[in-house]
């Protein structure tokens, strides 16, 4: 092993087995050993390659598309919780509109790609088409 390697990682062992490790330093006029250390007990990873990841992302990609499939055949049975808090974006909106008011649109505080920003888009899609812009309600 090259001189001043920090750390040392032995590829040759079995789980479940101890083993001892010791360290020898030679130099130029004189040689050291330090005393044997251990027993280190060699312990499988189970993440500790391609295989384990390639199986874990395909396993993963099958059961997301397994459940668009069961998605999609019950398509009119799945039930979808109403949100209170659009219902009330939809409230507001007509009674500003009813009244004259003008409607304060903040499309967030970042970049368009930012998940806020394309979330306040969604809920601005939801603005009657038929209103110009100088409408009172925009």
């Amino acid at each position: 092993m090259p001189a001043a390697t920090p750390t040392f990682t032995d590829g040759t062992t079995r789980a479940g087995r101890q083993y001892w490790y010791r360290v020898d330093a030679t130099g130029v006029s004189a040689a050291a050993s330090s005393a044997a250390s251990g027993p280190a007990v060699s312990v499988m990873q189970w993440f500790n390659g391609r295989h384990m990841v390639l199986g874990l992302v395909v396993f993963i990609c099958a059961a997301v598309l397994a459940y668009i499939s069961i998605a999609r055949r019950k398509a009119g049975q799945v039930f979808v919780r109403r949100i209170p808090a659009l219902d009330a974006v939809d409230e507001a909106i007509g009674r500003a509109t009813e009244m004259g008011k003008s409607v304060l649109y903040v499309a967030g505080g970042l970049d368009i790609d930012d998940p806020q920003t394309i979330a306040s888009m969604n809920i601005l899609s939801r603005l009657p088409s038929g209103l110009p812009p100088t409408a009172p309600g925009w």
